[in-house]
């Protein structure tokens, strides 16, 4: 057992499970630099709570270090690359997702490629590795257009439990799209239907072109007739009618508008 902590994730992504068993539910994900509330430690897992929506679950200890310090900037783009030094030759096949936090050192260098010529910019991690400037921002600014960031998603694979590219379900993608543009929003389907309706019942305003749908199964975002979501149906994240949408998932659907994004 170990005294209350926190750590943050150390790989670029970590499972967050119901159980001690690796094959249990997978829960959420925790990305690179986000927070995990530890409480207990036993046998490699450790027991907590992620920070950004209180989901409680089992992480390995292995994939978790000790908070050190405040990140700078995140990732924007679905995920990128970490480099053992400033050259593309030198993947280090490790990649962080959009809205993994990092930490930089404030060492910069030009960009090495195959054959030289003219390149980006890499900057240094507080690990000592790589990655390029332009798939960061720093940690205060937000992507502004929902309906680009969500595009960004379509054709990865449906993961229940999933917040990624490589995999997400469909309340992780509404998480991980509205998270890139400074929206917080709980974990699961039922919880931000409820922030939602809280939200909707305080503002009153009149429905727009940008909103999130929900059944009692499936959701995503609905821009015009345009549905964007990680639907079970395709296991994919797709883009679908309105109509095609309700007609797979017909019960208990819901439309709030995104006012203010």
């Amino acid at each position: 057992m170990i005294a209350e902590a926190t750590y943050v994730c150390s790989e670029g992504i970590a499972p967050v499970r119901a159980g001690p068993d690796p094959q249990s539910e997978l829960l959420t994900e925790l990305l690179f630099g986000e927070e995990f509330l530890a409480g207990a430690e036993h046998e490699g897992l450790v027991l907590g709570t992620t920070a950004a929506d209180g989901v409680e679950g089992f992480v390995p200890s292995e994939l978790l270090m000790r908070r050190s310090g405040s990140a700078t900037h995140r990732v924007r783009r679905t995920f990128i690359e970490i480099y053992r030094a400033p050259a593309l030759t030198m993947a280090a096949g490790k990649i962080l997702p959009m809205n993994a936090l990092v930490q930089l050192t404030g060492q910069s260098a030009a960009v090495r490629y195959p054959g030289g010529g003219p390149g980006s910019t890499a900057v240094e991690l507080r690990s000592g590795e790589w990655i390029t400037e332009q798939g960061l921002s720093p940690v205060g600014h937000i992507a502004t257009d929902v309906q680009a960031v969500a595009r960004m998603f379509v054709g990865a694979v449906y993961l229940h439990g999933g917040t990624t590219w490589l995999g997400c379900d469909g309340p992780g993608l509404v998480q991980t799209v509205l998270g890139a543009c400074g929206m917080k929003i709980p974990r699961r389907l039922e919880q931000q239907m409820r922030y939602f309706e809280e939200r909707q019942a305080a503002g009153g305003a009149d429905p727009g072109l940008c909103a999130v749908i929900y059944s009692d199964a499936c959701c995503g975002f609905l821009f015009g007739n345009d549905v964007i979501a990680a639907r079970p149906q395709s296991l994919l994240v797709d883009v679908s009618s309105s109509e095609e949408f309700l007609m797979d998932c017909p019960s208990k659907s819901r439309i709030f508008p995104l006012h203010g994004l």
